[in-house]
This record gives C-alpha cells, sequence and structure tokens, in this order.
C-alpha cells in the first residue's frame, strides 16, 4: 500500500486534509466482455477516488507495452459503453459490457476504434484520504 503525504485535496463537497492511501487495485486482464471482476479494496472506507486506465500488454493501435490510456466514458451509440467501475465500503468492481472498450489510435488519431481484447488490461485504482 503506497502513501503520499499532501496539505490539501479539494473536492466538489468539502476540502479535506491528510494522507493519499492507494488500495488494492483492481484489475481485468485480460478485458473480458460480459465480465465483472471484484477485488476488496482493503481500505478503511469508501474511497475517496478511484484512477481508472487501460494499459496496453501487447503494442497495437500506436501504444506499446505498458502505455497508459485514462478512459473518458463514451457512448457507443449501441447502448453499450465498453465497461464501467463502482465501488463501495469494501470492494472495487469492474463491470464490462458487450462491447470492447475504444481508443484513439495514436498515430492517426481521427476516430475511436475498439480495442482487441487480449491486448490490454482494465487498471482501477482505488485511494481514500485520512
Amino acid at each position: 500500500m503506497s502513501t503520499l503525504k499532501v496539505d490539501t485535496i479539494q473536492d466538489r463537497s468539502s476540502n479535506q486534509k491528510g494522507t493519499l492511501r492507494q488500495g488494492t487495485p483492481c484489475v481485468m486482464n485480460p478485458v473480458v466482455l460480459n465480465t465483472v471482476n471484484t477485488q476488496a479494496h482493503g481500505l478503511s472506507s469508501t474511497p475517496s477516488m478511484i484512477e481508472t486506465y487501460l494499459e496496453c500488454t501487447t503494442s497495437e493501435l500506436g501504444y506499446s507495452v505498458g502505455d497508459r490510456v485514462f478512459m473518458q466514458f463514451k457512448d457507443s451509440g449501441a447502448g453499450s459503453f465498453g465497461f464501467i467501475v463502482e465501488y463501495d465500503s469494501t470492494n472495487v468492481r469492474i463491470l464490462q459490457a458487450s462491447t470492447a472498450p475504444q481508443v484513439l489510435n495514436r498515430a492517426t488519431p481521427t476516430e475511436a476504434i475498439s480495442i482487441t481484447l487480449a491486448n490490454w488490461k482494465i487498471v482501477a485504482v482505488p485511494y481514500i484520504i485520512n
């Protein structure tokens, strides 16, 4: 578990001061459609924030192994949206829908392209301020 000392972290509802502690990440490796991955985060309460990204595990679409892509919500227009991350006082869950997440091709970023599932993993890292 990593810690980072911070003076002030501000969110929409309050100013908090304290230590930023990392919980146990939830990882879906490789990405699998129609799947829920659950991981106990090991924190004392519900995380204050979650860092979520796709990480390349086999080079494709201009990305190299280890490259990370921050994911923002994107509706495919077909009623499915890749994945979401949810969390509570005990667990972090990655819920992967029936369609693959999409990224921009790094070399030619003109449109979103579905990833090759076996070439990526989804990582959700929980943090708490206390």
